[in-house]
């Protein structure tokens, strides 16, 4: 049986995927607005994050695990939203949202953060009732992500 632990799981694996574990030249590239939306992430202001990051992604000179980051985040931001909305309708929009993003970070960087494939395979699982997402979640695990990052997923 598949059992899910959102709450701690997202939380730290945002503030373990920072933009600040990029090298010094990346970080001096980034436009601030990436920043800011990380920012606005880890102060539970995912409204405002959607908005920043959205603007982040706008730039053509983001580089590719900068922009597969990005997508990362935003997703998360969705997912989290998500749990807040009242209306069932916009609570799965925003979670599709979020699928959609987690499923472009990977596409644009497949090696670099082995938590998008927890985060993904978490997001499969709720989506699909457990139908799906546990190969995702074991792949992220065998990728090096810390196998207690990945604790939304219960062997």
């Amino acid at each position: 049986m598949v059992k899910i632990k959102f709450k701690n799981f997202l939380f730290v694996a945002l503030a373990t995927t920072t933009l600040m574990g990029l090298p010094a030249s990346a970080q001096a590239k980034t436009p601030q607005s990436c920043h800011d939306g990380h920012d606005l992430l880890l102060s539970r202001k995912y409204k405002k994050s959607i908005k920043k990051l959205s603007k982040c992604l706008k730039y053509n000179s983001l580089s590719i695990e900068i922009r597969a980051l990005v997508y990362y985040k935003r997703s998360y931001a969705y997912q989290l939203l998500s749990y807040a909305e009242e209306d069932f309708e916009k609570a799965d929009d925003l979670l599709y949202k979020a699928h959609d993003d987690i499923y472009k970070s990977i596409e644009l960087d497949p090696v670099s953060t082995p938590l998008a494939y927890c985060h993904r395979g978490l997001i499969d699982l709720q989506i699909t009732g457990g139908a799906i997402g546990v190969e995702d979640i074991e792949k992220g695990i065998a990728m090096g992500a810390p196998e207690d990052l990945c604790v939304g997923f219960e062997r």
